[in-house]
C-alpha cells in the first residue's frame, strides 16, 4: 500500500468562527492530534478577509498517524488578528511567522518577531497579498 493510498481526511473541512479556533482545537489537541503540518493563508480583498488553513495531524496517536484534519478560518483583511496555536501546538509557531510576513497576519501569543523571510526594505508590505507591487530594482 503507498504511503499516499495510507492518508485519509477526516470528513469534509468545516469553517470555523474565529473566535471558536482555540477551543476546537483544542479539543483536537486532547483527541491526539499533535502537530500542525501546514498552515497556508489565502488573501480575499474581493471579501475583506483573509483566510487560514490548518492542517494537523498526529505523530504519536497510531490510530490517527493517518488522518489529516482540515481547519479553516477566516479574519478580517484589515485588522488581521487571530491567536497563536504555537502554546498547544509548538510546530505552528514558525508557520505563523512565515505566515505574518507574507500575509500581515498577526498571530498575538506568538514569541517570534523578526521577520524570517522578507528583507527589512519590505517590513510592513506582505507580498502574498493581492494588492502588493512588486518594487522596482535599480537596473543601470
Amino acid at each position: 500500500m503507498s504511503r499516499e493510498s495510507k492518508k485519509r481526511k477526516l470528513g469534509k473541512a468545516k469553517e470555523i468562527e474565529r473566535g471558536d479556533l482555540k477551543a476546537i482545537c483544542k479539543e483536537l489537541a486532547e483527541k491526539g492530534f499533535d502537530h500542525v503540518k501546514s498552515l497556508t493563508g489565502i488573501d480575499r480583498p474581493e471579501d475583506g478577509q483573509i483566510e487560514l488553513v490548518y492542517h494537523v495531524s498526529s505523530y504519536s496517536s497510531s490510530d490517527l498517524q493517518g488522518e489529516i484534519a482540515e481547519i479553516r478560518t477566516k479574519i478580517d483583511r484589515d485588522d488581521p488578528r487571530i491567536g497563536s496555536l504555537a502554546e498547544l501546538w509548538p510546530s505552528a509557531e514558525y508557520m505563523e511567522a512565515e505566515t505574518r510576513d507574507l500575509l500581515g497576519v498577526i498571530f498575538e501569543g506568538n514569541e517570534l518577531g523578526d521577520p524570517l523571510l522578507l528583507p527589512e526594505e519590505l517590513k510592513d508590505e506582505y507580498p502574498l497579498r493581492k494588492d502588493f507591487v512588486i518594487p522596482e530594482e535599480g537596473i543601470k
